[in-house]
């Protein structure tokens, strides 16, 4: 009797995981079914089993970490684009259409499509009517071919492919020198940014030993910076002005500044007549 006891629960939970099963692979097909388009051939059409297998275990190449094999099942079906919502709490609401992505502690909230990163540690909001992000604390957005973008505030189009940010801070790399560029971003898209009240240095101290401070930059596919209006400054000593400057930020061989070579002494005057020097400040090409 203790035997015929014990196995009917065993056979009570075969049924409801075979119950389970069966729900998911019926979703499956079902989706399947779906995406096949017009006048696909259903005799033709062949069920994979091995790839519904990798989808119940969340193996299939794309899968986000924690998603179920609905979700799995659908990366990996043809004409589904993915987006993944990374964050401590979600709230979307409905009738506006907005979803909020609060960062989880110690953490960032994500949103990640197409090669393209979103990110703020305080929140994020996505309206799903105009296709916007918008970050809340310090905000990183990452392109898919670029160097990323940080600032306190920042906004980007989904559907365009553009932003704006305030304060942003960026950099590029160039013949073994790093240009670091800060400035309010009103514009920015994958083929050219455009910069306001900018300052850009290859020092990376927070106060750098020299900078550019300029009116409007333009960044053109991260290849050409273009400036107008540029002041050169020591420390904080303006030094030079220049009507505008074109710097290469592309490696291999090209035109553009060289970096300045000085030291402390060259900005402070320790005495009357001491002759402040100043090595490697020129344009080559």
């Amino acid at each position: 009797m203790a035997g015929c006891a014990l196995m009917q629960p065993l056979v009570a939970q075969q049924s409801q995981s075979e119950e389970v099963d069966s729900a998911q692979y019926r979703v499956l097909e079902r989706l399947r079914r779906l995406a096949r388009p017009p006048g696909y051939d259903s005799v033709l059409y062949v069920l994979d089993s091995l790839q519904l297998a990798e989808a119940a275990e969340g193996r299939r190449s794309g899968a986000a970490a924690g998603m179920d094999s609905i979700a799995s099942g659908l990366v990996g079906l043809a004409g589904y684009n993915l987006t993944e919502y990374q964050g401590g709490t979600a709230d979307f609401r409905a009738r506006e259409r907005i979803l909020v992505l609060a960062a989880p502690e110690n953490g960032r909230a994500r949103v990640i499509s197409e090669g393209m990163q979103f990110e703020a540690d305080t929140s994020i909001t996505f309206n799903e009517s105009t296709g916007r992000l918008s970050g809340t604390g310090n905000a990183t957005f990452t392109p898919p071919d670029g160097d990323p973008v940080d600032s306190p505030s920042m906004v980007y189009d989904l559907s365009e492919e553009r932003g704006s940010a305030l304060d942003a801070q960026t950099s590029y790399s160039q013949q073994g020198a790093e240009w670091f560029v800060r400035g309010d971003m009103p514009f920015a898209a994958q083929d050219s940014s455009f910069m306001s009240h900018a300052r850009f240095t290859s020092c990376e101290i927070e106060e750098p030993h020299y900078h550019f401070e300029t009116d409007e930059i333009k960044i053109v596919g991260g290849n050409v910076l273009v400036a107008r209006g540029v002041r050169l400054y020591f420390a904080d000593v303006p030094v030079l002005w220049l009507p505008f400057i074109a710097q290469s930020l592309s490696s291999g061989r090209s035109s553009g500044l060289l970096t300045p070579r000085f030291s402390v002494n060259d900005i402070i005057r320790s005495s009357r007549g001491y002759r402040r020097r100043i090595s490697n400040l020129g344009f080559y090409w």
